[in-house]
């Protein structure tokens, strides 16, 4: 989009799951951009790839609250950014699909799971994020409410690879570990279950809408 949109601009377009990076890549071919945009597997805390003051801009669509060490993905992103450029960023304040799992890996487990090492709401609270943005070294600008609607499509096969991304490393290590049953079986036939209520006519798989917080931030 951010290419498309400025089409003198450059962008890098990064992700610390391949599987994501390889979707991206297939994308920007297909708009014939790729002399613009490059891809990359890249971790935000560690971006030694990547030049002191060399992006104008930074943006971070739903992944500083997947940051292990939220100190050091922001610092990174300060580092990167010249004087006065500008980082956006969005965080879940209310996502519908985070409990729809825990009762998908309830149904595995035969237990409730325990809490998630790396929680999607984890900046929900206003300081949670404000603070932490303040200490990196940036001026906040803007700070918005929105709500989101999406759909998992209507392929059963899709739907479910969409819909179980957050768990997919986890359930492919109890398969392996052989301790949980038929995980994978398991764990299709619950999602379709949580799922059924959001089908509509035409069988579209489409999430409850969701809440976010959009920050802009300058760079001091």
């Amino acid at each position: 989009l951010l290419a498309e949109t400025f089409p003198d601009a450059k962008v890098r377009c990064t992700d610390l799951a391949p599987d994501m990076v390889s979707q991206a890549e297939a994308r920007v071919k297909a708009l014939g951009i790729s002399g613009r945009v490059t891809c990359q597997v890249l971790d935000m805390q560690s971006m030694s790839g990547i030049s002191d003051a060399s992006m104008d801009v930074v943006t971070v669509s739903f992944g500083l609250m997947f940051a292990p060490n939220l100190a050091a993905a922001l610092s990174e992103i300060h580092r990167v950014l010249v004087p006065g450029g500008v980082m956006t960023a969005s965080v879940w304040l209310e996502m519908p699909m985070i409990p729809m799992l825990g009762k998908v890996m309830t149904k595995v487990l035969g237990h409730s799971p325990p809490p998630p090492p790396i929680n999607p709401l984890s900046l929900a609270a206003e300081e949670a994020l404000r603070i932490p943005l303040s200490d990196a070294g940036f001026d906040m600008v803007s700070d918005e409410k929105g709500t989101l609607d999406f759909s998992l499509g209507s392929d059963p096969e899709e739907s479910w690879k969409m819909g179980t991304l957050p768990v997919a490393s986890k359930l492919k290590e109890m398969e392996a570990e052989g301790k949980y049953g038929d995980v994978m079986s398991i764990a299709k036939q619950a999602f379709e279950e949580e799922v059924a209520s959001w089908k509509d006519v035409e069988g579209v798989v489409r999430v409850p809408t969701g809440t976010y917080r959009l920050v802009i931030c300058v760079k001091t």
